[in-house]
């Protein structure tokens, strides 16, 4: 299971191409249960977004979302690489809080961030 607010995550995966910054929701994917190889194949398009083209991936949307287990065992849960503990987990988006600025293009190519606001392309469509 991935959460989105955006698009793309780390390495320019787009996790959850559907995804629209601004529209006070959170995109959840659900990969269901796949083999190895399926788990590969599946996995090698979120380069693209093509993933959620096979009839075991699901995308929800809500403004929060409990993500829980029945399992007796412990699952860690992490964000953008930084570990948040064992579920269960509570995610909820507050629509318009965050303000962000754009840095001017130039800046960002003399910098070598030329991806820094990939982002951005969503910002300002409408759900």
């Amino acid at each position: 299971t991935m959460l989105g607010n955006g698009q793309r995550v780390g390495n320019k995966k787009m996790v959850a191409p559907n995804a629209i910054i601004n529209d006070g929701l959170i995109d959840v994917i659900i990969i269901g249960n796949t083999g190895v190889f399926e788990a590969l194949i599946t996995s090698s398009g979120l380069k693209s977004g093509k993933h959620l083209q096979n009839p075991k991936v699901e995308v929800l949307r809500g403004k929060r979302v409990v993500i829980t287990t029945n399992s007796p065992k412990t699952i860690p849960v992490h964000a953008m690489g930084e570990m948040l503990g064992p579920l269960p987990h509570t995610f909820t988006c507050h629509h318009k809080v965050l303000k962000t600025l754009k840095m001017p293009d130039h800046i960002l190519q003399r910098e070598g961030w030329t991806h820094a606001n990939v982002f951005l392309e969503n910002i300002g469509k409408e759900p």
